[in-house]
């Protein structure tokens, strides 16, 4: 019990620790050494965990570690970590893939704004993207603030804007009733022929209809949109909600710019419509609109394949003080729980992905021990007692062995 309720109390540590690492590690590093280092961390961690916890309930033990083994399952963890996740992130939609059709444009209009942008300079930086566009390619445009309105449905870019109407300036950051909104007028067929089309939200703040600890609410809304094939790039201007913008980029198979000044709107609204790599990892939600299924079989396979190196791991740690054909069962099974938990738990019931990876974590970590294997050795004064049985099991007269 010592050895299982320390092992998930030490994965419980990780993964609370391994959420800061990851949400700094997003920032800076690509995909593929995001992944390597954070089950690189976790190889360490628990290892060290269960090396410690067996010591502690172990006073004596047999031989020494096996330095080789561990090394070599320490390189495993490194090599296939990285390329797990290489092959995951590659698999793409085919370059024959055509532009866009058309443009949606959602553009924050809260107070703030009148800091971040006080010259207009969003509206001029889509005007100069569409000036580059063909008369027939469409574009809309919705504005929000504490409501969503629509400025324009879907139109031709040979019609001219019309900006005579009274839009909101002012107000709070509805960015998940403005997503809401636009689904229903397109179910509902108001706001024209949407069809292949980029919709590019903007915004340089933190959405004030979504609660602070928990942004995943909106998960709901961009499902929708995935399984219709809309795709939503975010621009963040300023000190925006980094983490929600990044979350409806990637949910949605969008990309997230992110920009210090109203200056570099326009070259960021170029980058946001363009057609872009599809960028995940094995720790992140994932667009379910491309090879889904496929991504989802890999991505259980792989975190099990992990899970089983540090299993192996844990099983060269443990061969010192016990049998480990129960550390390396129970081991191996909560690698295999893992690698199905993240994949239904993240992308199919949509839980805040943050919650899976320390789910995660623990069910990599916890060790099972059966104290009623065959172990040889004198184990010391507390392996007997004075009945001639100890604590473990049996006391063998013959072959000094306990069981």
């Amino acid at each position: 019990m010592g050895m299982l309720f320390g092992s998930i109390f030490a994965g419980l540590i990780y993964g609370i620790f391994g959420e800061v690492l990851y949400r700094i590690g997003e920032r800076f590093f690509p995909s593929i050494l995001l992944t390597a280092i954070y089950f690189t961390g976790l190889f360490l961690f628990l290892g060290l965990a269960v090396y410690l916890i067996g010591k502690l309930i172990y006073s004596q033990s047999r031989g020494s570690v096996n330095i080789t083994q561990w090394v070599i399952t320490f390189i495993l963890i490194i090599a296939l970590s990285c390329l797990f996740e290489f092959i995951y992130d590659v698999i793409q939609p085919g370059s024959k893939r055509k532009g866009f059709d058309s443009y949606l444009f959602v553009i924050d209009e809260s107070g703030s704004m009148a800091d971040n942008d006080p010259n207009g300079e969003r509206w001029q930086a889509f005007a100069s993207l569409m000036e580059t566009k063909p008369d027939d390619f469409s574009y809309g445009i919705y504005v929000f603030s504490d409501d969503p309105q629509q400025v324009r449905a879907m139109a031709p870019n040979s019609e001219p804007l019309d900006l005579s109407g009274e839009y909101m300036i002012g107000g709070g950051t509805a960015i998940k009733a403005t997503l809401s909104r636009i689904m229903t007028d397109i179910e509902a067929g108001e706001l024209g022929n949407v069809k292949n089309c980029r919709i590019v939200l903007l915004s340089d703040g933190y959405a004030t209809d979504l609660d602070a600890f928990n942004k995943y609410q909106i998960t709901g809304e961009l499902d929708e949109f995935s399984k219709l094939g809309y795709s939503i790039s975010t621009i963040g201007l300023g000190e925006p909600d980094d983490e929600l913008m990044n979350l409806i980029a990637s949910k949605t198979g969008g990309i997230y710019v992110k920009i210090d000044n109203a200056s570099q709107l326009e070259e960021s609204m170029v980058e946001a419509t363009a057609l872009n790599k599809i960028s995940r990892n094995l720790l992140g939600y994932r667009d379910n609109n491309f090879m889904n299924w496929l991504l989802g079989i890999l991505r259980i396979l792989f975190v099990v394949g992990l899970g089983v190196i540090i299993a192996l791991e844990k099983t060269i740690l443990c061969e010192r003080f016990i049998n480990t054909t129960s550390v390396l069962i129970s081991s191996v099974v909560g690698g295999i729980l893992a690698g199905f938990c993240l994949e239904i738990g993240m992308n199919g019931l949509g839980v805040p992905p943050q919650i899976m990876r320390i789910i995660t974590c623990i069910l990599i970590a916890f060790v099972f021990l059966r104290h009623d294997l065959f172990l040889t050795g004198n184990r010391g004064s507390n392996a007997k007692g004075m009945d001639g049985y100890d604590d473990y099991g049996s006391y063998d007269d013959y072959g000094g062995s306990y069981y």
